[in-house]
Order: structure tokens, then sequence, then C-alpha cells
């Protein structure tokens, strides 16, 4: 009788063990997915802080090269301007060319 309790006592045990190191086993698979997960985790959020901070260099970038632009745009048309008012000044001082042409002309003639 003792022999047949110590037995089953035994396999009991063998048991027990057994569904311990299951147990075990477990526990270390699921913390070992769980710490993946967190540094997952991690890494997806230093790279979005990174993206933050590219978006965040490309849009002052953006403003200053717009801001660039239109000045360039303003220097771009006061030049122009000035370049009529002063091809308005010549034309309004200076004679045509047909009428410089015409008195050549006629002075070289004359000789």
């Amino acid at each position: 009788k003792e022999l047949v309790l110590k037995t089953e006592q035994e396999k009991k045990d063998i048991i027990h063990a057994d569904q311990s190191k299951n147990q075990k086993i477990v526990i270390g698979s699921v913390a070992s997915g769980l710490l993946l997960v967190i540094l997952f985790s991690f890494f997806l959020y230093n790279r979005f802080k990174i993206t933050q901070k590219q978006k965040k260099i490309i849009e002052e970038q953006k403003l200053t090269v717009d801001e660039a632009y239109t000045a360039l745009h303003e220097k771009n048309k006061e030049v122009m301007d000035s370049i009529t008012y002063a091809l308005r000044i010549q034309r309004a001082l200076l004679p045509r060319e047909k009428y410089i042409d015409k008195h050549l002309n006629r002075l070289i003639n004359k000789k």
C-alpha cells in the first residue's frame, strides 16, 4: 500500500514539476514577447519624434524659401520697373533713329 502511495506521489510530483516547467516556459515566452513589444514601441516612438523634427525643419526651410522667392520677385519687379522708366526717359529725350539718319544724310549730301 505504501509503495502504491509513494508511486502515486512520485507521479504527482513529476506531473507537478512538468506543469511548473511548462508554466515557467509560458511565463518566459509572454515576458519575452512583452519585452519585444515594448522595445518595438520605443523604437516606433523614437522614429515618430525624429520624423516630427524633420517635418518641422522642412516646414521652416519652406517658409524661408518662400520668403526669399517673394523678396527676389519684388527686387526683380523693381529692376524691371527701373529699366522701363529709364527706357521711357531715353525715348523722350533722344531723337528717333529715322530723324538722326535723315539729318545725317542731308548733311552728307550738302557737302
